[in-house]
């Protein structure tokens, strides 16, 4: 059976087997290389569910996750690109919607105890603005349980969606760091702060470390052609 086909008949079974059935294919064809195999699978899995709503649709066409994942090489490399505490994990992936891009980029954020891993979806429209569209912390190991750790957790995440141009050209700031103009989410967002108190307070240098993950994210992806 060709790649394709058979990525055609997984991505229509449930989200959950979907990521796992990628996943195995994928190891599965590249078994010669175990480290491969381990590396691949810890960003398809997530990336997979960022690109999934909760009731287990696909956010963008099957057909572009498919050719993506297929064709490019930005699940198969590694390049690591260090900008300060910051490492970003080469090349991006890019996934083309109905009138906008999807940017899917990794990295490593130095945090209180160690390396913070960080997964960022950012959507560009025909005009060329950008959004952070969503946001996955994928390990915190290092970090201390009940305060750092608390990056891994959903509710910290989602204060990172969508937030606008405006506030990521202005340089992503906590509220734990400077006082906010306002404390509506949404409006804090255009003026690049979020607001994260109530989860993170004493972890500071943890939170922190996710902003500068995916500003540096940013700043790598506007300057693309």
């Amino acid at each position: 059976m060709s790649v394709k086909p058979l990525l055609r008949k997984l991505i229509s079974v449930t989200v959950f087997l979907l990521v796992s059935m990628i996943a195995l294919f994928w190891i599965l064809r590249y078994s010669e290389d175990q480290k491969f195999s381990r590396q691949f699978k810890a960003k398809v899995e997530p990336l997979i569910g960022l690109l999934t709503d909760e009731s287990g649709k696909l956010l963008l066409k099957e057909s572009e996750i498919i050719d993506t994942l297929q064709k490019s090489s930005c699940l198969r490399e590694e390049n690591i690109h260090q900008i300060g505490n910051v490492k970003l994990y080469l090349p991006h992936c890019e996934f083309q919607g109905r009138d906008t891009t999807i940017f899917a980029i990794f990295a490593d954020s130095k945090g209180y105890g160690g390396w913070i891993k960080v997964l960022a979806l950012f959507e560009r429209q025909k005009d060329r603005t950008m959004k952070l569209w969503k946001v996955k912390v994928l390990d915190a190991r290092d970090e201390t349980e009940g305060l750092g750790k608390n990056v891994l957790s959903d509710e910290f995440q989602k204060r990172f969606y969508n937030v606008p141009e405006s506030g990521l050209e202005k340089g992503l700031k906590l509220d734990l760091e400077e006082f906010p103009p306002t404390f509506d989410a949404e409006e804090a967002k255009k003026e690049g702060f979020i607001l994260v108190a109530d989860i993170m307070s004493y972890a500071t240098v943890s939170a922190k470390a996710v902003a500068n993950a995916i500003q540096v994210m940013y700043n790598y992806l506007k300057n693309l052609n």
